[in-house]
């Protein structure tokens, strides 16, 4: 998800567009094909290759992603970037106008719906929290859609409850009183800016 959303970001800025949104897009579409769970509207952790079924259990090593995409993981490198393949949805959409990818981000605005509130209550990670209010952002912007504006909503009235709410400032994790750079402030502080502006600050190149 990850790598194809950068390759779907860079192809606006290099000759080989058609060549790098045929691959990333490929990638993406494979994964929607198989890697939804209807009954419980979450995106699956791991696919097998060969035949695209889940993998569910059979961890192994502890580094292995989970079951289910996990939007709140902090370990590195468990999580895999979950957010990073919505926006590449998002971003597909745009450049290629496709219904399918429309119908994922609504998959994914599904799976942050039920992935909340996070950690069962116990609250998410900086990073993690600015990532989810960005996607949900974007997709009202782009889709005219309030559900996911409203999502957005309720995620920073949690993110800020979680990790400002009682502190003179932002922690960055729930657990500690502590501000740690590592833990992804400043995704935060700029979905958080989105949300209340309606303009997407300048990133100067770096992509969510």
């Amino acid at each position: 998800g990850m790598w194809a959303h950068c390759l779907l970001r860079a192809a606006r800025y290099c000759g080989k567009r058609n060549k790098w949104e045929l691959l990333a897009c490929q990638a993406l579409s494979d994964w929607l094909k198989f890697g939804f769970d209807k009954d419980k509207g979450m995106f699956y952790g791991r696919l097998n290759i060969a035949d695209g079924k889940p993998v569910i259990g059979n961890k192994t090593t502890k580094f292995c992603p989970g079951d289910y995409a996990d939007l709140w993981e902090p370990q590195f490198p468990i999580h895999n970037y979950p957010m990073g393949f919505a926006e590449g949805c998002i971003t597909a959409y745009e450049l290629t106008g496709r219904e399918q990818y429309r119908q994922a981000c609504g998959l994914w605005l599904k799976h942050i719906r039920n992935s909340t509130p996070a950690r069962g209550g116990f609250g998410g990670y900086a990073e993690h929290y600015g990532r989810c209010i960005h996607f949900l952002k974007r997709a009202a912007d782009v889709f005219g859609d309030n559900a996911y504006l409203e999502q957005a909503e309720i995620m920073a009235e949690e993110a800020i409850r979680v990790l400002h709410s009682g502190y003179p400032v932002f922690r960055t994790h729930p657990g500690e009183d502590r501000c740690d750079a590592i833990d992804g402030p400043g995704w935060l502080f700029l979905s958080l800016i989105y949300l209340e502006t309606g303009r997407e600050p300048d990133n100067y190149g770096l992509g969510w």
